[in-house]
């Protein structure tokens, strides 16, 4: 009889056996004997009816609530356990819901298994207003609104530093012996409300009300860097990254408001810092805390929103050379390929090389997936598109494209095909696969028509644009150029075709927002298709035909179309498109001139169409953009490439010096002080800039003009190692010169100079004592290596005494440096004459002699083969010295020694030599500082570690530059940590605590 009344629907006759197998079947045995009697009219295979009649059985007493929690799990975006649901809604829900239990599966309020309705008729019966049975459903935004509360509500319960009490923040996650009984001990509720607070936000309403904007901005201030915490103890910091775009996205759709203002640039700044810092936080959790939040730029509303965490430091203080704002690098992502593009959200970059395509996610830089494939791509601008899901390529005769979720790859055709041997090809313009139709007939691509690109997907990504060209041998006077096809991208099929008569090879497209209208741009011509049906809706003339390609493209609001010029062109174009056009104003810098355009457009009459009026094209000069009256700030930008630095300066304003841009290209690498406070640029007029680097703002010091003060060619620059005087070391005709310049002076004029008599033709070396008393210079003469020796007290220099440590070998390459210099000696690096060795050589003022302290294997490699020796370092009393080598892969090798015992005083005055031990570390990924010979270290992707223990973690920006070249300087001075010079040219300055700095010497 069951069967019968259940009219075949298998979900109708389950549901009532699970009516009878409830707790307390006898309390349900009245409803279900009066349906098998007919009783309750409109039921039998009716499961909405079903639902209703089991609902009004229920006490009225637990009805009411129990259905509007039933309608707040069935809208969950993933099924919770029962435990969970009650740290979610904050109570226990389980008594509401056994009632229902033949709707939905309800496991023991112990059991870790998840509460969820058996079939999806029940949603949808929730969903619905039934007036007859009286039940009143929430409405899916009120739904959510709850929901979204909820989850708020239990972050701002349950969120905390540190949630599962891992302790170390020294320690990676896979170091950490109970990582896993920790992490398993947070609520899955917990990840639940991180993970879907979103999901439930976007669905309150756009925009939700006041109280649900106030929990969101709440979160955003107090909480959501715990949140990035507990992404990064689930493995789910890419989803969060994701999450925090898309949440930006969403506010951005908001009307104006306070909480709308202040809770954008907090999204940003927790997007960008969970972007920035993604590596060490994905390792160790608590480094959102030691190393994210300190390296947070000034100026960030996340820095300000969270000082109460920064005041309170574990780890370390940030105390000087802090970015202002975010760097506009956000990942480095290493790989070859001739072509890029991002997706429309950014979560995604596509690559392509010749042989192959990969799309990476620019949220932890690694590769997601790779399509291999040898499709011939023509060599034109923009034959190769990406929206988001599918990627496109422009091949020879046909467009071909690759979806990413399935793995497929589709080729479009863009004329019908022909009769080939008698068999009707396939036409419909759709194949999938490049050598056979549907019914598996092998196919030849047509001869008729090239596809020369360029591609454009439209906004939504549902339609994409493709230019195709006929063949010069197969135009005539009787058919077009070119014609743009526009196909759908989910079916393949040809939308519309529209022929036009210019070289496809110049044309570009793009999409208006709407995604209804596509601009077609070619030189000498601009128009607007409709992409429906391909219909011309206007069109007019533009550049001339000798320009070179330029972009055209729609502003966000369809009003107007953007002209760009050529680049190094100061021209722009605005057409208004269809719309009223309000007076707009547009300013360009270029690097010669400005640009100023006043567009204004007359309201448009009859149908939708194109108006250009160019009122003004005004040039004005560099300076002029800048004010009658610039900021003091007189180191204003600066940009590197390989081979050259551009610099843009402004010294500051005086009597003698007013506002002026100085501009220049620096032609060497930046000597940077020991302390990285000043940094001297070499320009192609053969002078010297002397930047500060100290302060908040990098400033302008002095310049020193090489030619007005007669320097050679030839010379050394050094600063002093406090700074204290620039020294510049040549050679002229009546001797050897040493000059002192005042870098507080802005004069460009040496306050002292000594000569010693002494030709030396070749300059190899200058450095001076630590305590600035005394300078050594070596250089050639007369085919001697000479050392001369002078004392200095304050700015005053005198010579004291000039050696000779021996005569040349006819090895080029042999070590000669000077070491180290105090007041009474001066240490020396010599190879021999086989280049077998390095003597370790030492002058001594009190006896005027040169022994030999130590004696080192010059450096090889395992193989025993010699290498190139860049550099020499040792600890202050030798105990530990450094050989920095090239092998023939260019890999930086470093050789250690270490003394075993070290010697006394007198033993050493008997020419004993010391004894080291010896060891070769190859492919070195941590750099040991050469510099304090402290016991911190600095490895290769950008840990700051003490021996073994990681401190913190910092960006590329901050780190020292050259690191696996040059090795680790830092200057140490107790707790406060400086790196003289890092990537950015910089210097940065780090307040440890919690951690006690020990030496080595």
């Amino acid at each position: 009889m069951l069967a019968e009344r259940a009219n075949g629907r298998f979900i109708f006759a389950a549901t009532v056996i699970r009516l009878i197998d409830q707790d307390q079947p006898q309390d349900r045995l009245p409803l279900v004997c009066g349906m098998l009697r007919g009783d309750v009219s409109r039921v039998w295979g009716d499961i909405d009816h079903l639902y209703a009649s089991a609902i009004n059985d229920i006490d009225a007493s637990v009805r009411t609530v129990g259905l509007q929690y039933l309608s707040l799990i069935v809208n969950l975006a993933e099924p919770l356990s029962s435990s969970n649901l009650r740290f979610l809604f904050g109570t226990d829900i389980h008594p509401y819901l056994l009632p229902f239990s033949a709707f939905v599966s309800i496991p023991p309020s112990s059991s870790s298994n998840v509460v969820q309705i058996y079939h999806t008729s029940l949603r949808d019966f929730l969903q619905k207003c039934d007036p007859q049975s009286g039940h009143q459903q929430l409405a899916d935004a009120e739904t959510h609104q709850r929901l979204v509360t909820s989850c708020f509500r239990m972050m701002a319960r349950v969120l905390r530093r540190d949630v599962c009490g891992l302790k170390d923040p020294s320690l990676l996650h896979d170091e950490i012996p109970d990582y896993t009984q920790k992490r398993d001990a947070i609520p899955r509720a917990l990840l639940y409300t991180c993970r879907h607070w979103l999901y439930h936000l976007q669905r309150t309403g756009a925009p939700p009300d006041n109280a649900t904007q106030g929990l969101l901005l709440d979160f955003l201030e107090k909480r959501v860097v715990f949140a990035i915490e507990v992404y990064s103890i689930f493995g789910e910091l890419a989803v969060g990254v994701r999450l925090l775009r898309a949440a930006r996205k969403f506010v951005r759709t908001w009307p104006t408001s306070a909480i709308k203002d202040t809770a954008l640039p907090l999204l940003y700044d927790c997007w960008r810092l969970t972007l920035d810092f993604f590596y060490p936080i994905s390792f160790s959790a608590l480094h959102v805390y030691e190393s994210a939040l300190p390296c947070s730029p000034a100026r960030s509303k996340i820095r300000s929103a969270y000082m109460h965490i920064i005041d309170r430091p574990t780890t370390l203080v940030f105390e000087h050379g802090l970015d202002e704002e975010w760097d506009c690098v956000t990942r480095i992502i290493e790989t070859e390929f001739s072509d890029l593009l991002l997706s429309p959200d950014g979560a995604q970059l596509v690559t392509r090389a010749p042989l192959e395509i990969h799309v990476w996610d620019t949220a932890t830089g690694q590769l997601v997936t790779s399509l291999s494939q040898n499709i011939p791509v023509p060599s034109t601008t923009h034959s190769f598109a990406y929206n988001g899901s599918h990627v496109a390529l422009c091949g020879v005769r046909s467009f071909y494209l690759w979806n990413l979720s399935t793995g497929g790859c589709v080729e479009l055709f863009p004329e019908p095909l022909h009769l080939i041997h008698g068999r009707v090809r396939h036409t419909s313009g759709f194949m999938i696969g490049a050598s056979a139709t549907r019914d598996g007939t092998p196919v030849y691509h047509s001869a008729q028509l090239l596809a020369t690109g360029p591609l454009c997907f439209s906004f939504d990504g549902s339609s994409i644009a493709c230019v195709a060209a006929k063949p010069p041998q197969a135009e005539n006077a009787n058919t077009k150029r070119c014609s743009i096809y526009i196909y759908d991208v989910n079916t393949g099929k040809l939308r519309s075709q529209i022929p036009f008569e210019f070289e496809a090879v110049r044309t570009s497209l793009e999409f208006a927002a709407d995604n209804n209208h596509l601009l077609v741009h070619n030189v000498g011509f601009v128009g607007i298709v409709d992409v429906m049906n391909g219909q011309l809706l206007g069109s007019l003339g533009c550049c001339n035909t000798q320009s070179g390609w330029r972009r055209t493209l729609f502003s966000l609001d369809n009003r107007q179309i953007f002209h760009l010029a050529d680049q190094g062109r100061a021209d722009i174009e605005k057409y208004s498109f269809g719309q009223t056009t309000r007076t707009v104003s547009y300013q360009l810098a270029t690097q010669n001139s400005a640009t100023q355009l006043h567009i204004r457009g007359p309201p448009p009459t009859g149908s939708r169409s194109l108006m250009l009026q160019k009122i003004e094209d005004t040039s004005q000069s560099e300076q002029s953009l800048l004010g009658a009256n610039p900021q003091p700030i007189e180191y204003a930008a600066h940009q590197q490439d390989p081979g050259s630095r551009s610099v843009s300066a402004k010294r500051p304003a005086s009597d003698q010096y007013p506002n002026i841009d100085l501009r220049f290209r620096a032609t060497m690498p930046a000597l940077v002080s020991d302390l990285g406070d000043l940094m001297a640029l070499k320009t192609e007029s053969n002078t010297y800039v002397v930047i500060r680097t100290s302060g908040m703002y990098e400033s302008f010091c002095c310049e020193v003009n090489l030619d007005a003060c007669g320097i050679a060619l030839r010379h050394i620059l050094r600063f002093t190692p406090q700074s204290t005087y620039i020294a510049i070391a040549d050679t002229t005709a009546d001797g050897t010169r040493i000059q002192l310049w005042d870098p507080s002076r802005r004069s460009g004029y040496s306050i002292e100079s000594v000569l010693l008599p002494s030709t030396a033709p070749g300059l190899l070396d200058m450095r001076f004592c630590k305590e600035e008393t005394a300078v050594a210079l070596s250089f050639l003469s007369e085919s001697q290596w000479k050392i001369a020796v002078f004392s200095q007290e304050g700015s005053k220099l005198e010579h004291v005494t000039l050696f000779s440590p021996g005569a040349l070998t006819d090895d080029l390459a042999a070590l000669i440096s000077i070491t180290s210099v105090t007041p009474n000696t001066v240490h020396l690096w010599r190879s021999n004459a086989d280049g077998t060795q390095v003597n370790h050589l030492e002058w001594r003022r009190a006896t005027s002699t040169v022994t030999t302290r130590a004696t080192f294997p010059y450096p090889c490699d395992t193989a025993g083969k010699r290498l190139w020796l860049v550099k020499v370092a040792h600890s202050p009393s030798f105990n530990h010295v450094h050989f920095m080598s090239l092998d023939v892969h260019h890999r930086v090798l470093t050789t250690t020694f270490t003394m075993k015992t070290p010697l006394p005083d007198h033993e050493r005055d008997n020419n004993r030599e010391d004894s080291y031990k010896v060891k070769l570390h190859e492919d070195q990924d941590s750099f040991s500082d050469m510099l304090s010979w402290s016991d911190l270290r600095m490895d290769t992707d950008g840990w700051l570690r003490q021996r073994r223990r990681r401190i913190c973690w910092l960006p590329e920006r901050y780190r020292p530059k050259d690191l696996e070249k040059a090795g680790l300087r830092l200057v140490v001075d107790g707790s406060r940590v400086t790196i003289p010079c890092t990537n950015e040219r910089k210097s940065v300055t780090l307040r440890f605590c919690n951690t006690e700095i020990h030496y080595f010497d």
